[in-house]
């Protein structure tokens, strides 16, 4: 798989990494870089943000797409194991969605950056 690093270094597929890290850096949250983009690590969880490539063949002008993935807290395993009750939670979601993903549930949220777009200042 390629990582962002092999794509443009701090503007991965034209998308303003050093931003996005400067704006979490002023938290109390640790930010460090991943293989394919940021990893904020809160107190009992950690959020996975990845910068994708575009489909190989696509006939919309897709830059990139931005995944954000966070690892649920150890807290509400027991809850999230028993049957139909992320189900039940993703009813009401709007911007991401519970799954189970490797052996983990996860809140994962995806934006699709296209090519004539430059409205990080509503998407950051």
């Amino acid at each position: 798989m390629t990582s962002y690093r092999d794509v443009v270094g701090d503007r991965p597929y034209g998308i303003p990494l050093v931003e996005l890290e400067a704006m979490l850096g002023v938290t109390n949250l640790k930010v460090s870089r991943g293989s394919l983009g940021l990893i904020v690590e809160h107190p009992k969880f950690a959020t996975h943000v990845n910068f994708l490539p575009p489909p190989d063949k696509s006939d919309e002008p897709i830059r990139a797409f931005v995944e954000i993935r966070s690892t649920l807290p150890a807290a509400l395993l027991p809850v999230m194991e028993k049957s139909g009750e992320g189900a039940m939670f993703n009813r009401f979601a709007t911007l991401g969605a519970i799954t189970h993903c490797s052996g983990q549930f996860v809140v994962a949220s995806r934006l699709t950056i296209f090519e004539q777009e430059d409205a990080w200042n509503i998407q950051l």
